[in-house]
Parts: structure tokens; sequence; C-alpha cells
């Protein structure tokens, strides 16, 4: 066995704060996330609990949607590559958009062209921006379970976090760890 340098007073603090409540903090934009007091097992509860309420929601839109395009198809005439969706029917069009997704996954790279499957508040995201910022996290995610953070370097996720200025939002989206 090789010598160690950890500190006794270090480990009970991992398992402290391995136990700890949910605890957030808000920045000036309304947007809570994990303080620095926050419990590892209650963040991960929580985070499990937003991508469920996420998926319900988007399973939500996506009946409305096929709703929607069943209505178009009974009507008839709908050439699939130009068809307008009537302003009557009961979706909702994205202001949040993805525009290196416009070909790969079927994203329409004009502004407010897209059918949002993520709505809250002012944020009405498209299925390419909602798989972007998911495909992000998988990749946190992902590395951090197989413990390649080391070897891959930070990850960077724009606009994933918005500065209300306090020093912990300096992450501003940024996973950097050493």
């Amino acid at each position: 066995m090789s010598n160690t340098t950890v500190l006794f007073t270090t480990c009970t603090q991992a398992i402290k704060f391995l136990n700890a409540d949910l605890s957030n903090t808000t920045t000036a934009y309304g947007e809570a996330y994990a303080s620095a007091s926050c419990g590892t097992y209650a963040l991960i509860n929580d985070i499990i609990s937003n991508l469920s309420n996420i998926k319900a929601s988007l399973k939500t839109n996506e009946k409305l949607i096929s709703q929607a395009n069943q209505e178009e198809v009974e009507e008839g005439n709908i050439n699939v590559t130009s068809h307008v969706m009537q302003d009557d029917q009961n979706i909702v069009i994205g202001n949040v958009h993805n525009d290196t997704a416009v070909t790969s996954r079927g994203e329409n790279g004009t502004a407010n062209a897209n059918v949002a499957v993520l709505t809250n508040g002012d944020d009405k995201l498209s299925e390419a921006a909602t798989f972007e910022v998911l495909r992000a996290v998988g990749v946190a995610v992902m590395r951090l379970k197989n413990g390649t953070y080391g070897a891959h370097g930070a990850i960077s996720v724009a606009g994933a976090a918005s500065s209300g200025g306090s020093s912990e939002d300096a992450l501003g989206g940024n996973i950097n760890l050493s």
C-alpha cells in the first residue's frame, strides 16, 4: 500500500457533501443552479427529476405536433417539403433553433420557422436546439462516468448559464476540471 497525504478532514467533508440537502442559488436572471453547499446525491436526484419533466413536456408537445400533422393530412393536398401549417393548429413556433443542424436534423435555418418541442417562459426550443443542449450535458455525464475529463479537458456549453454577477456564475456554462 502506498503512502497517502489525504487528510482525515477531507474524508469527513466528502461524506458530508455527498449527503447534504439540495441547495440552489439564483442568478440575477432567475436561473437556479446548485450552490457550493449542495449535496451531490441531492443534485443527482434533482437532475433526474428535471430530465424526467423535460421528457414529459417533449412527449406532450410531440402529441400536439402529431395531431396537427394528422389534421393537415386529412385536409389533403400536402406537399411535404413546402406545405405551411395552418395558423389555427395547436402548435408553437420555436424561437430558439440550431443553425448547425439545418440539414442533419431537418431544422429550418430561418428564425421562427421551426416547431417548438420544448416551451418554458420565453424560450420555445426546436427539436435540434433541445437535442444540442442535451447532447452537451450527455458528453459531460459520459466523461464523468468514464473518468475522461483529464484526457479531454473542458466542455464548453455556450449559453448554458447566464452571468448574474456572482462569482459562482463565472462558470458561464464551461466545465473546467484539473
